[in-house]
């Protein structure tokens, strides 16, 4: 499993099978856990600051400081849609039903994006940039700090 610099962040589906890599080559990779073969290859324009799989493992979000979050096809790297911030970001996160994802910036947001239509179904204004969000359990609700 090789990139060509140094890797930011890593995450297994849920069923074990598969590991996703973002970079500062600015790249998102998926590797087949068992025989460490990259099935896909996803770009960004900038350094990859975060990278998560969905529930269900179809697809794979990553963040970046080109200032989007993109979803992508596990398998093909195929780009589904891009959620665009006016800064760096550094959180993606599905709901545990996996309708949804939501993003986090240094511009003071986390958005949250429909799945089915990529759209942008709710915006939360921080007092300062966003490291961390989450979904509660239940996808009811979602934090931030």
């Amino acid at each position: 499993m090789l990139h060509n610099g140094p890797v930011n962040y890593l995450a297994y589906s849920l069923d074990g099978n598969y590991l996703v890599s973002g970079s500062l080559d600015d790249t998102v990779r998926v590797w087949e856990v068992i025989t460490g073969k990259e099935i896909s290859r996803m770009k960004h324009e900038d350094d990859v600051n975060v990278v998560s799989f969905s529930p269900d493992g179809k697809y794979v979000a990553s963040g970046s400081s080109d200032k989007t979050a993109r979803l992508w096809e596990t398998i093909t790297g195929k780009e589904i849609f891009r959620m665009n911030h006016e800064d760096v970001v550094t959180e993606v996160v599905f709901s545990p039903d996996g309708k949804y994802v939501l993003s986090g910036s240094w511009d003071n947001s986390i958005r949250v994006w429909e799945i089915s239509t990529g759209k942008e179904i709710s915006y939360m204004a921080h007092k300062d940039t966003v490291n961390l969000a989450a979904f509660s359990p239940d996808g009811e609700y979602n934090f931030g700090e």
